[in-house]
């Protein structure tokens, strides 16, 4: 379903920890899903669930996923697989090719 997409993101450098590339798209408005591609193996690795809901009250610059080559840290912000009242900044660790949630910080309501 997804695989002209992870062709696409295959062919790119790698971008989050050290050999993998990262890649996410768009599953609907104010949503994105991802996976993560070992540029070495091509092995898939898909991101913990969706993310959404993230409000218009951000900057300009947001990103509802951020990462970096030099760290195994995926930082998901909004709802996780569009859960209502889970709407906050969730932590994961990249390790053994799995991805272990750490830590969650919830958005206070209003």
């Amino acid at each position: 379903m997804y695989r002209t997409r992870l062709r696409e993101a295959a062919r790119n450098k790698p971008n989050f920890a050290g050999h993998y590339i990262l890649a996410a798209w768009g599953c609907g408005a104010e949503c994105v899903m991802g996976a993560v591609i070992d540029a070495n193996t091509g092995k898939v690795y898909w991101l913990p669930g969706t993310i959404c809901c993230w409000g218009f009250d951000v900057k300009e610059k947001f990103e509802p996923i951020q990462f970096r080559l030099d760290s195994r840290l995926v930082v998901l912000s909004g709802e996780r697989n569009e859960k209502e009242g889970d709407n906050g900044v969730h932590f994961y660790d990249f390790k053994d090719n799995k991805f272990v949630h750490i830590e969650s910080i919830m958005k206070d309501k209003k």
